[in-house]
Formats: C-alpha cells, structure tokens, sequence
C-alpha cells in the first residue's frame, strides 16, 4: 500500500493506505515468461490431383519461389503470431519478453527427455515467507511518523504493505521421432508479504486501537488479493500448458511454450495493475477477480 499522511479520519477508513505490490526479477532464458495463445497450427492435408494422361504431355506450370519474410522489429507485430526466424524469436525474448520479466517472470528452461515413459505432468511449486515491519506510538501523528520511518519503500514511496513474487518455469519435453510433447514441466512460484506490526498497541486507548486495527486489516486484504491474483494466473497458466498439442520438432514445442508464458504472464500482470488501481479509488473487490 502506498502511503498517505495519516490523520485519524482517514486511519479510521479501510482505504487509508493504498496496498503496493511489486515483483523481482529472476533470471532470462533458461529460466522465462510467455503469453499469446497457445495455438499449435495444423497443415492441411493436400488435396490430391490427378496426373496428366500419358499422351497430354504438358510441361508443368513453375511455381514461384517461396518469399522470405524479413524480421519483424517490435513486439506488437510479433506479439501472438509464429516466428520467422531464430533471429526474430531471440529479439522477441530479450525484449518483448523482458517487458513481463522485469516484472517477475523468468523465461522458461526446459530440457529434452526421449524416455518411453515420458508423460505429461504439470506441477506448480510454492514457498511463501511472510515479514513485518515495527510500527509505534500511541497517537495518531506518533504512528503515521513511524510508518513513515519504517515501512518498506516501493520505487521511492513508503508502502504501509508490499508483496513480492517471482516465478519460473522448468522441466523437460518429451521427444519421440516425429513429436515433442510437454513432459514433466514445474512453475516456481516465490512470494513474500510484509506488512505492519505494532508494538504498542496495548497503550492505545480504545478508539485508536479499533481504527488501527481496522487499518492493519485493510493493508492485510489488500495484499492477500495480490497473492490471489498471482496463484489464479498460474492455476490458470499449469492448464494451458496441459493443452498444448505435440510438435513436429522441439523447437516449436518451446515456441508455443513461450507464447503460453508470455500471455498468462502479461494478462496476471495486467490484473495486479487494475486491482491495485482500482483498491487505490476504493473499488478494489470488484476487481479481484
């Protein structure tokens, strides 16, 4: 939460201060981030066509050469479509996909597994720390000075809440002649929570002790949607990769990988910043989900 000067009316209020969360960043390619539909295109089968009769002897019609697409050269025209080259798709990565990664997501790291018994299997793996900061006083002015002094800060703003996350994606593909498939495939998720912890809060008087409680309690929601909001997108993001067809090879496998990561990732991000801005003009649970 973002912190504004306190005073008692607004301490009293449960959008007295306006939850912050933030994530860190982990590390690139092998280890990445994707979001586009996971859309495995399918060639149809060619049409047959009837040979020409012995005495015909027509010359065949030339057929003109394939056109080689140049590169693209922004994220918006790649965004969602295939890759037209290992160029293309390495720019995409490092600067399309670091737009999601700044933000928490590192870029899959998925080896190859020619096993027979290879399956499909998506886990998601979760560690979650919770900290506090020490608040004191025992009147208002008292307690607003020491959030001030000691709350966690956010991009040079004092957060009265702050929720930090990172998540990956690693595994293996399974690969048979023909086909790589998903395998055994983990999403990490790391998360930590802090929030303020009041030492004093057997000196307050009665009617300050409610409204502080009522404060710490809206700091606590807020950064529990933001937690919500990240396990839903992975919940959602471990089913998607389940429904990612085979490919004929396993660089294409990766690519529809990537494109599941960066969609899922892009679209949880995107409902962190609308919670977070709708909870800050005081509508927040009509935004959770």
């Amino acid at each position: 939460m973002i912190v504004k000067p306190l005073v008692l009316a607004a301490l009293a209020a449960a959008t007295v201060a306006t939850a912050v969360f933030v994530v860190v960043t982990v590390s690139s390619k092998d280890g990445g981030q994707t979001q586009e539909t996971a859309q495995s295109t399918r060639t149809p089968a060619a049409t047959p066509t009837l040979l020409p009769s012995a005495t015909a002897r027509t010359a065949p019609t030339p057929r003109p050469s394939a056109t080689v697409l140049p590169d693209r050269k922004t994220c918006a025209e790649i965004s969602g479509t295939a890759y037209r080259s290992d160029t293309e798709r390495a720019f995409f990565l490092e600067t399309c996909a670091g737009q999601v990664q700044a933000r928490g997501a590192t870029s899959p790291s998925v080896s190859v597994d020619s096993s027979a018994a290879c399956a499909a299997n998506v886990t998601l793996s979760t560690s979650r720390s919770d900290a506090t900061y020490n608040v004191s006083g025992t009147t208002v002015d008292q307690l607003n000075a020491s959030i001030q002094a000691n709350a966690p800060k956010n991009e040079g703003q004092v957060a009265a809440g702050l929720t930090e996350y990172s998540y990956g994606l690693d595994g293996s593909f399974c690969t048979k002649p023909g086909a790589c498939s998903v395998g055994a495939l983990t999403i990490t998720e790391d998360v930590k929570v802090t929030l303020p912890n009041l030492t004093t809060v057997s000196q307050l008087a009665p009617d300050l002790r409610q409204i502080w409680d009522n404060y710490a309690n809206a700091v606590s929601v807020h950064e529990g949607r933001h937690v919500t909001i990240l396990e839903e997108a992975l919940a959602e993001m471990k089913r998607q990769l389940l429904l990612v067809e085979p490919q004929p090879n396993c660089d294409a496998l990766d690519h529809e990988i990537d494109k599941v990561w960066l969609l899922y990732s892009s679209n949880m991000e995107n409902r962190q910043r609308a919670f977070h801005a709708a909870d800050s003009a005081g509508q927040g649970g009509s935004i959770v989900r």
